[in-house]
């Protein structure tokens, strides 16, 4: 019996390695990783084609391939890119208003978050991501699945594996109110780069405790898809106002949370069909990235 015990330990030894070896592999698998400390991200000044859903589909998924071969990461459209923004007043010279808002354009253009349709904006965009390993971010107006008749005002977020979620804007503003739903909560996501945190335009400006939220909540981006027209003063009709409200705002909100706000604008004016009234609004564009030089991210315009 002591022979054969002995004869034993040549095998138990390469035994005992290899569990050894194992158990060390799955605690660092299985630890937290340390965030990625460089992203390429791209944010789009991007003139939306009002009420032509499927032009401005075509036109993002260009900007996607584009920046995709360019080694984008994460790129970032404006609120409501995907059908446009300005609210439909009249229908074929009829008043529509809250009652009538089955009627309006973002209605009829709202999809589901996932969709089933695959031929949905979602499903056509994530197989970009997935062909591109990238994240992409855009506005749109979102369909409640329980609840048809309910619109958010919504930016949805697609990774590489697929639809991630999306955010549903919480402070509606101006005539966003005649067709979309509040939001209740904020958003982020996980990626490799930590998490991330977003909020939609009047959300970002209006509502620094939003971005406290997120900061709290470890994030050091925060994505800003917004429509920031080119007027804030009417009385003067100045058009160097936007500045004042968009630039100066996000600067100060980057510094007093440190963190880095990247923010995607509308551009142009938007122009209705011939059976529409819209609320008429130009947008100037000035899509960027802000925050501090101590994380080494590095960015593309």
């Amino acid at each position: 019996m002591r022979i054969r015990y002995r004869l034993l330990w040549p095998y138990l030894l390469p035994c005992v390695l290899l569990l050894l070896i194992i158990i060390v592999s799955l605690k660092a698998y299985f630890s937290p990783k340390e965030p990625l400390s460089t992203l390429r991200i791209g944010v789009v000044n991007f003139h939306s084609t009002w009420g032509d859903k499927t032009a401005n589909l075509t036109k993002m998924k260009h900007m996607i391939s584009l920046a995709g071969e360019r080694g984008v990461q994460m790129l970032v459209f404006p609120e409501l890119a995907l059908t446009g923004y300005s609210d439909q007043t009249h229908e074929n010279g009829q008043a529509l208003n809250v009652l009538s808002k089955t009627s309006k354009m973002h209605y009829k253009l709202a999809e589901t978050f996932p969709s089933k349709e695959i031929h949905a904006a979602s499903n056509e965009i994530a197989t970009l991501c997935k062909k591109y390993h990238m994240y992409v971010i855009y506005g749109f107006a979102e369909q409640d699945s329980a609840n048809p008749l309910t619109l958010y005002n919504s930016a949805a977020v697609i990774g590489p594996n697929g639809p991630i979620g999306s955010y549903h804007k919480v402070h509606p503003n101006g005539n966003e109110g005649d067709w979309c739903t509040m939001g209740t909560e904020p958003f982020t996501f996980d990626s490799p780069w930590g998490p991330i945190g977003i909020s939609i335009c009047y959300d970002t400006y209006g509502y620094p405790e939003l971005a406290s939220y997120y900061a709290a909540k470890g994030c050091k981006l925060i994505l800003n898809p917004t429509a920031s027209a080119k007027t804030y003063d009417y009385r003067t009709n100045n058009p160097n106002k936007w500045g004042w409200y968009y630039k100066t705002r996000l600067h100060g909100l980057s510094s007093l949370k440190n963190v880095y706000i990247a923010s995607s604008n509308l551009t142009g004016e938007e122009i209705p069909t011939a059976d529409a009234t819209i609320v008429p609004i130009e947008f100037p564009g000035g899509s960027m990235i802000i925050g501090l030089i101590k994380w080494n991210w590095e960015l593309i315009f």
